[in-house]
């Protein structure tokens, strides 16, 4: 799911190896979980705040389930919704794999993010930021026990980062030797500016 600057969103995805997108008439939730959004809506409409019989929401884990109570969450929200609040609305569809949670504030342009690691609240604002191609790329520790405005701890990435953070997530896949080995040497290529 994306949105943009006005807060207009859209879905895009790969079924059967086909890019499929949603957006306008064809996005009625502002929301995504883990089934294909075709299938999610068609599921949301059996529940009674979207047309359907069924007046309990679902409960439980389940993609489907979760995808209900989160377009409810987001129809019910109005657009000066506070930031706790959708933190409130992903908590109550939150799984027990779920590593991230992200509020998104286009119109203010700013990022809010928890990890599963760290369950405080951390910021950037996109106003703040140099997006100039000729400035270096950077960075941010995702595992940092920070809160609040992380402007600050964003870093240039430098080569010696780029080689550690591959290694750590080749690490967390448990990669073979041969194809760690594959993408260690393109990493040494990676051009970094």
């Amino acid at each position: 799911l994306v949105c943009d600057a006005l807060g207009e969103c859209a879905t895009f995805e790969y079924i059967n190896g086909q890019p499929v997108k949603h957006y306008g008439p064809s996005l009625p939730h502002k929301a995504l979980t883990n089934s294909a959004y075709s299938e999610s809506v068609q599921f949301a409409q059996r529940f009674a705040p979207f047309g359907g019989v069924l007046a309990n929401l679902p409960l439980g884990s389940a993609s489907l389930n979760r995808f209900v109570r989160l377009a409810v969450a987001s129809k019910d929200a109005s657009r000066t919704a506070q930031v706790g609040e959708a933190f409130d609305a992903l908590d109550s569809v939150k799984a027990a794999l779920t590593v991230y949670q992200i509020v998104y504030e286009p119109l203010q342009k700013q990022v809010h993010f928890k990890t599963s690691k760290n369950t405080q609240t951390r910021t950037i604002e996109f106003a703040g930021l140099d997006t100039a191609c000729s400035e270096p790329t950077q960075a941010y520790d995702l595992d940092a026990t920070d809160s609040g405005d992380i402007q600050s701890q964003l870093g240039d990435i430098t080569s010696s980062h780029h080689a550690a953070q591959l290694a750590k997530a080749m690490d967390l896949m448990a990669l073979p030797q041969p194809q760690r080995t594959v993408l260690e040497n393109q990493a040494r290529v990676y051009p970094m500016r």
